[in-house]
C-alpha cells in the first residue's frame, strides 16, 4: 500500500482519518487544502506534533517524510526507517488533522487503551475499528469475511447492532460510549469460545497417524 514516500505519507495520515490530497510530493506540498500550516526547516520545526517533511529539488519536491520530536519516519525503496534529522530536509509542513495552536500530541497507541474510547460507525477506519471488531468476533459476533480489517462497514454495523441488542442498548449500529462499556465488561455476556474445523489432504499415512496423536482428530483414506 505505500511502496514510495509520497504513498507512505499518504497512507499514515489516512491512519488519522486524514485523506492527503496530491499523486506526488509536489502536488501534496502545493495543495493548501492539506495543510494548517507550513515553513522551511532552517527556521525550526514544531515540537509536539507530527509533520511532514519535504526536500525540494529546483522548483520541485522531491521527496517527503515525518518529523516527530527529533526523529524522522520515510519510505525509501519500500523500507520505513528511523533516523535524527538530517541537512537533506528543507521544508515542513503539518497537515489539517492536527491543529499546531494547541500543540496537540500524537493520539496514544490504541492498543493501550485508558477510559475514552472513540465514536465509531459506519465508514471509520483505523486501528481502534481493528480494536472494535477484534472485541466483537471474541463474542462471536462476525465482522464479515475479511474479519478485523479495520474498516467499518455493513458487516460490522450488523455485528455491532446484534451485540446492542444482545445486551439492552440502542440497537443503531453506532459503537459510542454505552458499547464499549459492554463490550470491556465481561460479565455482560460470557465470551464465546471459538473453535475450527481443519482438514489436511495428502498426508501420507505415517504423517497422518502423527498428526492424529499429536492434536486428535480423525483419520480417512483416500
Amino acid at each position: 500500500r505505500c511502496f514510495d514516500c509520497r504513498g507512505f505519507t499518504d497512507w499514515l495520515l489516512k491512519q488519522f482519518g486524514f485523506d492527503l490530497t496530491g499523486e506526488g510530493a509536489t502536488s501534496q506540498w502545493n495543495t493548501a487544502s492539506n495543510w494548517c500550516a507550513k515553513g522551511r526547516v532552517a527556521d525550526g520545526i514544531p515540537q509536539g506534533v507530527l509533520v511532514n517533511l519535504f526536500v525540494q529539488d529546483g522548483s520541485k519536491m522531491s521527496h517527503t517524510g515525518f518529523y516527530f520530536n527529533g526523529q524522522t519516519l520515510e519510505c525509501s525503496s519500500g523500507v520505513q526507517f528511523f533516523a535524527t534529522k538530517n541537512k537533506k530536509w528543507t521544508h515542513w509542513a503539518c497537515a489539517k488533522c492536527f491543529d499546531l495552536k494547541e500543540e496537540k500530541p500524537m493520539p496514544n497507541e490504541p492498543e493501550k487503551p485508558a477510559t475514552n474510547y472513540p465514536t465509531l460507525r459506519n465508514g471509520s477506519r483505523g486501528d481502534w475499528v481493528t480494536i472494535l471488531q477484534q472485541r466483537l468476533i471474541l463474542r462471536g459476533y462476525s465482522c464479515g469475511s475479511k474479519g478485523a480489517d479495520g474498516i467499518y462497514g455493513n458487516d460490522t454495523v450488523k455485528a455491532v447492532k446484534a451485540f446492542q441488542k444482545a445486551n439492552g442498548l440502542t440497537a443503531d449500529g453506532v459503537a459510542g460510549p454505552k458499547t464499549w462499556a459492554a463490550l470491556n465488561d465481561t460479565t455482560t455476556e460470557p465470551v464465546k469460545e471459538i473453535t475450527y474445523k481443519v482438514v489436511l489432504l495428502g498426508l501420507s499415512k505415517g504423517v497422518a497417524e502423527e498428526v492424529v496423536s499429536r492434536y486428535g482428530g480423525t483419520m480417512t483414506a483416500e
